[in-house]
């Protein structure tokens, strides 16, 4: 069984105040889950740091500089982080969950290249 299916969270189960709802997709260091906060009473984005990560502190290291990194930033593109926090040995970083709507639903003319931003 790879680390990836090991580490894996289950639908339902919870990492803190964190209900796991779907998983979103799955990276180099990581998985992201949708999840609802159960204090707050809103969805969210739990980024998990693998396992086999955890127990390399250079990698939380990074992991953790990423949260505050971000977190530091205060713009429409960017992600809010609610928190980075760990529970259960789980490393995660909860940030707002934006629901993915395509562009071509969300607007009735085709996309625009990025050329003509410049304009």
């Amino acid at each position: 069984m790879t680390s990836s299916k090991r580490d894996a969270l289950v639908i339902g189960q919870s990492l803190g105040p964190y209900q796991i709802l779907a998983k979103l997709g799955e990276g180099g260091m990581g998985a992201v889950y949708r999840a609802r906060d159960t204090k707050l009473e809103r969805d969210v984005a739990l980024k998990v740091l693998s396992a086999e990560y955890t127990r390399d502190a250079e990698r939380v290291r990074r992991f953790k500089r990423e949260a505050t990194a971000a977190s530091g930033l205060n713009h429409p593109n960017i992600l809010t982080i609610h928190e980075a926090s760990e529970a259960q040995g789980c490393q995660f970083i909860a940030t707002e969950f934006i629901e993915r709507v395509a562009f071509s639903i969300a607007s009735d003319r085709p996309p625009s290249s990025c050329s003509s931003w410049r304009n």
